[in-house]
């Protein structure tokens, strides 16, 4: 259910930092307080999806060079990047509102960078 005041901050630098702005309302992440557990048997006053996640963002590159010996010798030399830019896509914050853990996020979705390097001869 639904119980305190929801707060939304339409200052984009207020999104962040909140301490560099002392005009910013100043959100405590943590609480919970906005949010009870509903009675048994029922599903509660909250709207459907009203908590959402962060994007999924990563982008991949691909580099493949061919060197011809012969008609039918080639070597290839390919390399390939995983979350090339090496950005870190949140995992969903915590359900629970009724742990001190609630509404935290504690992990991410996706890998660090990778890199795979291969040397492919054809003959």
């Amino acid at each position: 259910d639904r119980t305190g005041q929801v707060t939304t901050l339409s200052n984009p630098s207020c999104w962040f930092y909140v301490a560099a702005n002392p005009s910013c309302v100043a959100l405590d992440p943590q609480a919970t307080s906005a949010f009870a557990v509903p009675a048994q048997y029922t599903y509660g006053n909250s709207g459907r999806n009203i908590l959402r996640g962060d994007a999924l963002v990563q982008f991949d590159f691909t580099a493949m060079k061919q060197f011809r010996f012969t008609e039918s010798r080639i070597l290839e030399f390919r390399g390939e990047f995983f979350n090339i830019f090496n950005t870190p896509t949140f995992a969903l914050p915590s359900a629970s509102i009724d742990v001190a853990s609630g509404g935290s996020v504690s992990s991410t979705l996706n890998g660090a960078r990778t890199i795979e390097l291969a040397l492919k001869l054809f003959f």
